[in-house]
């Protein structure tokens, strides 16, 4: 059986720590900003981590990759990309790999970074995993620092093609902030009112809003709601302009986002 562990870090980052089977100490640590806190987790359960993974360059996702390593000696999977010099096994889109009896797809988001990988894991029960580090999160996605809209949006698709009940694991806690954006430009969602009504309840009980799952952000996510007319209605309002084209209609919900 496998487990997946969830590490705050920094101010709304989440480090996820991949156990493939409960029964071996082995575990494989996605994105670590920090490298404290991860380290007294595994103290305190014992694991040991045999390999780092990372989706993007950014240094809330990489800072704590040196920390790690200077206490284990394991290897470092990520995007090609010479903005993190830790890396030793280069991943590119298209590839597959395993963590332990883990099958992953490799998947090139690029958008909020031109180095942004996601990462499906095939979970030995129940739905895959997907951790796609700033590319998509719940209620939102990741601002376009990088790539284009065009290429923003592309990746936003590739991963809402995946099955409706692959769990989302994203890098930040930033549900809350993202539904109340995601009410405001399409205020009759009523299931984006209802998730915005009880999160802080299920972050207080919980801990987190994650896992979020595909099919959830299919009906919240207004980035993923592009065919809705009161979206439409409401950015072209906003920017007193008609827009027909979905990667305009995406580009200036990014821009109004930016600045909400």
């Amino acid at each position: 059986m496998s487990k997946i562990y969830r590490v705050p870090a920094l101010d709304t980052n989440y480090i996820w720590i991949i156990q493939p089977d409960t029964a071996h100490d082995h575990v494989w640590i996605i994105d670590p900003g920090e490298s404290e806190p991860v380290l007294r987790l595994l103290a305190q359960l014992n694991l040991k981590p045999v390999a780092l993974l990372i989706t993007h360059h950014h240094k809330d996702h990489t800072g704590g990759i040196a920390g790690i390593l200077d206490t284990y000696n394991v290897p470092v999977y990520g995007p090609e990309s010479e903005r993190i010099p830790q890396i030793t096994h280069y991943l590119h889109d298209g590839d597959s790999f395993h963590i332990e009896h883990l099958a992953v797809d490799v998947m090139a988001t690029p958008g909020h970074t031109l180095d942004s990988h996601s990462y499906l894991v095939h979970a030995d029960a129940g739905p895959n995993w997907l951790f796609c580090g700033d590319a998509l999160f719940s209620g939102g996605c990741g601002r376009v620092f990088e790539g284009t809209a065009a290429q923003g949006l592309a990746s936003l698709r590739r991963l809402t093609v995946l099955d409706d009940s692959t769990l989302l694991y994203c890098g930040h806690e930033y549900t809350r902030q993202n539904l109340i954006f995601a009410r405001h430009v399409e205020p009759d969602n009523e299931m984006a009112g209802q998730r915005l009504d009880n999160i802080d309840r299920q972050i207080a009980t919980e801990g987190a809003s994650l896992p979020s799952s595909i099919g959830l952000e299919k009906q919240i996510n207004p980035y993923l709601r592009l065919h809705s007319a009161t979206l439409q209605r409401s950015i072209e309002h906003h920017f007193g302009e008609k827009i027909s084209d979905e990667v305009a209609l995406f580009a200036h919900l990014r821009r109004w986002k930016d600045h909400f």
